[in-house]
């Protein structure tokens, strides 16, 4: 099945360590640096997420990777310790939206979900959405 379907596990951070226990608490560059230290062994198809300081470094990668089929970056504050809201911002080349559903039940008795869509004078006011 390897194969068939070759496969890439990017390791983004590392939350927990066999001897030194939580490191939630710890600034990210330094989970970063004891990411690296525990897969430095490591050969693919396991890896490190690419990271780099380097504003010039990361636009090369926002540009040149988005024909590989990657989204955007993500730009995480090196002093922060992990934390399960997010902290950090990504960047991607085309921006999503979180639209609320709505369950709708139709004339023939099929349920559809329909997303609303706020308009410009909306997302200001808070007020009605478009279907």
């Amino acid at each position: 099945m390897a194969a068939e379907r070759p496969t890439t596990y990017a390791v983004w951070d590392v939350l927990q360590h066999a001897e030194l226990g939580d490191v939630r608490p710890w600034p990210y560059v330094e989970r970063r640096r004891l990411l690296l230290e525990v897969l430095a062994a490591a050969r693919p198809p396991i890896q490190p997420v690419p990271a780099t300081d380097a504003l010039t470094v990361a636009a090369e990668w926002y540009t040149s990777l988005q024909p590989q089929g990657i989204e955007g970056i993500v730009a995480k504050p090196a002093w922060s310790a992990y934390r399960p809201a997010r902290i950090w911002r990504k960047v991607r080349h085309a921006e999503t939206v979180d639209l609320p559903r709505a369950p709708r039940m139709g004339a023939n008795g099929y349920c559809s979900v329909a997303r609303t869509m706020p308009t410009n004078a909306d997302q200001a006011s808070g007020g009605t959405v478009r279907l």
